[in-house]
């Protein structure tokens, strides 16, 4: 595998945007990656070797992906880009060329989440069928870095050592104290928490208008952090969703803001805005009530439409490769007051967009054509390619997101001179899934399922077809244990074999029943 192939596949320019889109959003001052540009890497992880050393520069440029420049993305400078060194690297004594190297511990505790950092980077590798075992520490070597940015310590063990905000920006953003003690370790006096919390949130310590707009962003960072710690400490949550676990274009939807009071102090609400994008609506403007009791929820419908025009993106298996994968986003934003302070809170989710009717499923995909399910002499009009079926047939899982029945026919068109399809009838209820099987009389090299009334209509799927002359022994019963995939299940449900998977379990019950 190589960089030039992935990228064939990707898009280079594609993924650079994405990439230099993501920088500019959450604006680090510190990437770390585990990539690297050798040879002996595998071609994905190349290409985004190659790709962050492009990205560093590309974010700053203004030059570089400009319709990206709106709705308060930025260009930004990273200062520093880590790559993951192999081997026994040490930290270079001279510091020249960039060739700084961090050592890192991942076995140290993380004092505020009381957790080794190295737990989290294993519940992510565990993910993985064939990882580890991992050194004890793992060293990245500083490949590129801003101009004028400041230089790495010797010895150091952290990859932002030596970076320094302006003096006048450090003070203003300088951790929370509460005399005697820090407010991290005061958490076990809550009420003392809430009020310090409460008096910074009155003093606008972060307020972002007294930042230059180059740092704005930073102090932004830091009232969204105190809202947060706020929203913690007083026991206040907000949550949205929608009623129905898709959303469908040009269809009204249902969500619930639900506001909850868990704590001890009476809260007030004073504005609320249910802001969706490409959602057409007026701004703000929920109406609520304004006193939260302690203990108490409250739940608010909204109602809004679903443009026409909204991207779908089910499956996600078939959009993994657009722009915004991920579905609709969906935001809600409450103020609360406690006194003479106030907070905000921010809810914020990805609701998948859906057709009105929708092709979920079809099984056996692909479709393997063997002597025991096929003629032996061509269909009709002599054509080599397209074979008359003697017992085909196709289960179709169908799903009808609407609020209302549909009834209309699911074909599957086969690619034949003669055009020839096979269809049935379908009713759906309202909301309804159901899976059907449709008889397949002829068959070519590829199969078009499709659903529709004449008015509404469902993606089509398109079903990959291959012969294969493999016999199957009758009455045959396989057992199997199963890899890392379904490729062995699956090619045996194609073969049309009856199989079962072992397990432990089942091996020992066979012996048992031996003896």
């Amino acid at each position: 595998k190589s960089a030039d192939e992935a990228f064939k596949f990707w898009g280079h320019d594609e993924a650079l945007r994405r990439m230099v889109l993501e920088i500019r959003k959450l604006r680090p001052d510190v990437i770390i990656t585990n990539h690297s540009v050798t040879t002996n890497d595998h071609g994905h992880h190349q290409a985004t070797a190659r790709l962050e050393l492009e990205a560093f520069d590309a974010a700053a440029d203004p030059k570089r992906f400009p319709e990206q420049l709106s709705n308060g993305v930025t260009v930004w400078q990273v200062q520093r880009l880590f790559v993951r060194a192999r081997g026994n690297a040490t930290q270079n004594p001279d510091r020249q060329g960039g060739g700084e190297v961090i050592t890192i511990d991942p076995n140290e505790r993380d004092q505020i989440r009381n957790t080794v950092f190295a737990e989290e980077a294993l519940r992510a590798l565990q993910k993985h069928a064939t990882q580890g075992p991992w050194p004890k520490t793992f060293a990245y070597r500083l490949t590129r870095e801003a101009k004028g940015a400041e230089a790495v310590p010797k010895d150091s063990h952290n990859f932002v050592d030596g970076l320094r905000l302006p003096d006048d920006i450090a003070r203003q953003l300088q951790q929370l104290n509460m005399d005697p003690r820090s407010l991290i370790s005061s958490l076990d006096r809550p009420d003392r928490v809430l009020d310090n919390l409460l008096k910074a949130s009155k003093a606008e310590l972060f307020d972002e208008r007294k930042a230059d707009d180059a740092d704005s962003d930073r102090f932004l960072l830091m009232t969204l952090r105190l809202d947060a710690a706020l929203a913690q400490a007083s026991g206040i949550s907000l949550t949205v969703r929608p009623r129905s676990s898709v959303l469908v274009p040009n269809t009204n939807s249902t969500f619930v803001i639900t506001v909850s009071n868990k704590g001890p102090r009476t809260a007030e609400i004073s504005g609320a805005t249910f802001d969706p994008q490409n959602f057409h609506i007026d701004a703000g403007n929920v109406k609520t009530p304004s006193r939260l009791a302690p203990k108490a929820t409250i739940n608010i419908p909204v109602e809004r439409k679903t443009p026409a025009d909204s991207k779908i993106n089910v499956p996600l298996s078939a959009h993994l490769y657009d722009p915004d994968p991920f579905g609709e986003p969906i935001l809600a934003f409450v103020r609360i007051d406690i006194g003479d302070a106030f907070f905000g809170l921010i809810s914020m989710t990805h609701i998948d967009v859906a057709p009105p009717v929708e092709i979920a499923e079809v099984a056996p995909f692909p479709l393997i054509v063997t002597r025991a399910n096929m003629a032996t002499t061509p269909a009709l009009n002599g054509d080599d390619q397209a074979l008359r079926a003697r017992r085909i047939w196709l289960n179709v899982k169908v799903v009808n997101h609407q609020t209302s029945a549909f009834k209309g026919t699911l074909s599957a068109a086969s690619m034949l001179a003669d055009n020839r399809s096979d269809s049935d009838s379908v009713e759906l209820a309202a909301n309804q899934a159901k899976t059907l099987r449709l008889t397949i009389s002829s068959v070519g090299n590829s199969l078009t399922v499709s659903l529709g009334n004449g008015k509404v209509f469902a993606p089509t799927k398109n079903i990959p077809v291959s012969y294969t002359d493999a016999h199957v022994a009758p009455n045959l019963r396989v057992g199997y244990i199963r890899g890392f995939d379904y490729s062995l299940p699956n090619a045996l449900n194609a073969l049309g074999v009856e199989s079962n998977e072992l397990t432990v379990d089942t091996i020992a019950s066979m012996n048992r029943s031996r003896n």
